[in-house]
Order: structure tokens, then C-alpha cells, then sequence
């Protein structure tokens, strides 16, 4: 940093805000305070956000603009989530190195502050016992995504003193895409059609992405360092969730389960536990599963990207 320059610990360098959970992210960081710089390749959605233009699989453009801001803390959402793709595509190689670069650099000129997050892809999936996944759990990462997530993070881990991976669960909410589940549902329902799904048997843990964003910004604002688990803590099978969405809408006779064969790559049950996102980052979501459906549903919802 330039001699004189003085960092204030509320700017603050964030990847990813034009997402579908970045955009949750910015209205909790405003309110806490934080001066927001947002590195964007296309979009630029909120006039609040002092926007930089960034290719950030360049490591030349993102090192730019981290020296240009000197930003006390970095949070880091942006990968490649295309929808049905993402899990083995080969871009995930490609953002974990960049990611890595990106750490590693803002390391070197001093970034105090770092979150970033992870999944629960990380974890163990083909485990047998129905407890749910402690930060502390042994991960075995399945997918091409999960290792590569976790490759972050034991860069991180091995690097960085003052840094906090948010490890996402399941997700729906607003502006998401039409082929999730959530949303898949409810625009069946929307146009009189059936809700196809399959036996729903299996048991996540749905947390909304209005939500999700709120705990980022609390796991950033904390002093908390390593793996916290983003979640509702609550496990909630896909036929419940289908059939929840139904009789709020009040045509559950729609909803038509085992209508869809049952992939045979979907774990049985990925529920979070969420001790360490409640004592000590001190975050509780601000409404039930069933309240954040029914805000779906109601007129004027944008749910769609």
C-alpha cells in the first residue's frame, strides 16, 4: 500500500455480486456499513455498487484491481454455476486456480480479511448414517465441482490466517433458474400443469437465497475463522418441499410424485449442522422455510433469471 494510504476495514473488494446469491449479498454488507467494490464482467445491477470491469480468469485484470482498491477485506462468490453443467465441467479447473491466484495475491498487498464459500459437495455424500454434516466431517468430494472447491480451500487453510469458508447447502429463492426444483414447481402449478418430480425421498437442507446472502455478510462482519456451514440445520425431503409448495398454492392434487425416475447419483440426506453459524457468527434466518414460499408465490415474485 502507498505510504500515507489508509485502509478503512469497511471497503471492501466483492467477486460475484451479480449472481444469484451475490445479489443477496450487497443489501446486508450496505447495511452494515460496508463500501462496496464489485468486480463485473457484464452486469452491473446495483447503483450502490462501485463497479471495476474484470475478466477474473485473468489474473493480470483481477491483481489490477485489487492493487487499485487495496480493499481490507475480499469475499469471493464468483465461479461457474451454469445450471446441469457445473458439477464435472471443466471450468471448475479453471476458477479454482483463479481463485487461488486470486487469495494468494491478495495476501501479498495486504487484504486483512478474507470469506469465500464452499459447499456441501465437499462433504461425504455416500455415507450411510442420517446426522447432520459437522464442519468438522471428513470431506470426499464426488464431483469435479466439490474438489475443486475444496482444493480452495485447503490453499486457504494452509495460507491464510484470517479466513472463513461458508459452506452452502441447498438453495431456492428468488431469480433463480426455471429447471430448480422450487421454481420448477411452482411455475407447473402456475399454468394449471402438473408438477413432475420423482419419489422425493431424498432429504437436503433448503435454506433461501435472501437468507443465505444475510449469513454471508454476518460471516463477514464476525471474527470468525475457518469451514461454517450455511443452512437451514432443518432436513426436509424433496416430496415435503413439492408438496409444501402445492398447498400453498392450493392445488397439491398437481403435484405428482415418482413421475420422474430417481437419478442414482442423489445422496439420501445432506443436512447441515449449524452450531457454529448460531453461536458464533450469531445468525438465525429471518423466516420460516414455509414464509419464504409463500413470498415466492405470491403476485410479482421474480423468480426467474
Amino acid at each position: 500500500m502507498p505510504p500515507g494510504r489508509i485502509m478503512s476495514d469497511k471497503i471492501i473488494l466483492l467477486t460475484g455480486a451479480s449472481g444469484f446469491i451475490g445479489r443477496h449479498v450487497v443489501t446486508p454488507l450496505l447495511e452494515r456499513g460496508y463500501t462496496i467494490h464489485a468486480i463485473t464482467h457484464t452486469k452491473q445491477p446495483s447503483k450502490e455498487v462501485i463497479w471495476h470491469n474484470a475478466d477474473l480468469l485473468n489474473a493480470k485484470e483481477h491483481r489490477q484491481i485489487i492493487e487499485k482498491i487495496h480493499p481490507h477485506s475480499l469475499l469471493h462468490l464468483a465461479w461457474y454455476v451454469e445450471h446441469g453443467k457445473f458439477w464435472n465441467a471443466p471450468e471448475n479447473v479453471l476458477w479454482q486456480d483463479a481463485s487461488i491466484d486470486l487469495f494468494s495475491y491478495a495476501k501479498t498487498v495486504g487484504v486483512k480479511r478474507l470469506v469465500s464459500i464452499g459447499t456441501c459437495a465437499e462433504y461425504d455424500w455416500n455415507r450411510k448414517d442420517t446426522t447432520p454434516f459437522k464442519e468438522s466431517d471428513p470431506c470426499l468430494p464426488h464431483t469435479l465441482y466439490g474438489k475443486a472447491k475444496l482444493s480452495v480451500f485447503e490453499s486457504l487453510k494452509s495460507t491464510y490466517t484470517n479466513f472463513a469458508w461458508g459452506r452452502i447447502f441447498h438453495l431456492f429463492g428468488k431469480r433463480e433458474h426455471t429447471d430448480r426444483l422450487v421454481s420448477s414447481v411452482i411455475h407447473a402449478l402456475k399454468n394449471d400443469q402438473p408438477a413432475k418430480c420423482t419419489s422425493g425421498k431424498q432429504v437436503q437442507d433448503f435454506m433461501d437465497v435472501q437468507d443465505v446472502g444475510a449469513a454471508i455478510a454476518a460471516l463477514l462482519d464476525s471474527e470468525v475463522t475457518g469451514p461454517v456451514n450455511i443452512a437451514s440445520g432443518k432436513g426436509t425431503s424433496v416430496a415435503e418441499m413439492a408438496l409444501m409448495i402445492g398447498r400453498l398454492m392450493q392445488k397439491e392434487n398437481l403435484v405428482q410424485l415418482n413421475a420422474l425416475p430417481d437419478r442414482p447419483d442423489t445422496p439420501a440426506y445432506i443436512v447441515a449442522d449449524i452450531e457454529r453459524l448460531k453461536r458464533e457468527v450469531r445468525f438465525t434466518p429471518s423466516f420460516s422455510l414455509e414464509e419464504r414460499l409463500a413470498q415466492l408465490i405470491i403476485p410479482g415474485s421474480e423468480l426467474v433469471v
